[in-house]
């Protein structure tokens, strides 16, 4: 048995893990960097979508980029990677944009569908649901995913699981969301 903990949500952050509650930790590479006796491997880069509702009228883009947010409401903060937190504040400086601060990772969705505004969410967010339109968005910002486990844990079935993985998301051409 193998048990693992995503960093997707603010309620399973990396503590458990390092606690050894966890045997695996998903998640953001910038949660777990430079902690010692945990080994780990990059599965992917996450890429940044606008997400908005299909009714809206940047659904109707290929890609969408931030002048596109001219005049709209933006989703922020909901504990956002350090990246796209700089990514919003750029964006906040640069155009005539509202704000509405989200309080974690999960409510921009409920937010967005109630037309409070639109957020930029990482691929790895998204359900395929078909609930939202994901429009990429021009940046050059990705977020690195990785899989960490304790260093000191070196049975057979984690080896396989970890190369499972690692041959499943080396397998993908654009990231496990495209």
């Amino acid at each position: 048995e193998i048990d693992i903990v995503t960093g997707m949500v603010p309620w399973e952050d990396p503590a458990r893990f390092l606690n050894g509650e966890f045997d695996l930790y998903w998640g953001l590479e910038e949660n777990i960097l430079n902690i010692q006796d945990i080994a780990s491997v990059e599965l992917y880069e996450s890429r940044l979508f606008l997400v908005v509702n299909h009714e809206d009228p940047l659904a109707e883009k290929g890609t969408a980029r931030i002048q596109d947010l001219a005049g709209r409401t933006l989703m922020v903060g909901g504990q956002s990677p350090a990246a796209l937190r700089s990514l919003q504040r750029r964006i906040i400086e640069s155009i005539a944009v509202k704000t509405y601060n989200s309080l974690d990772t999960l409510t921009p969705f409920v937010d967005i569908k109630a037309e409070k505004g639109i957020g930029l969410i990482p691929d790895s967010m998204n359900d395929h649901s078909g609930e939202f339109c994901w429009i990429p968005f021009e940046t050059n910002i990705t977020l690195p995913y990785c899989l960490c486990w304790h260093r000191r844990d070196n049975r057979k079935i984690l080896r396989e699981f970890i190369s499972v993985l690692r041959k499943h998301y080396a397998e993908q051409a654009n990231g496990p969301c495209s």
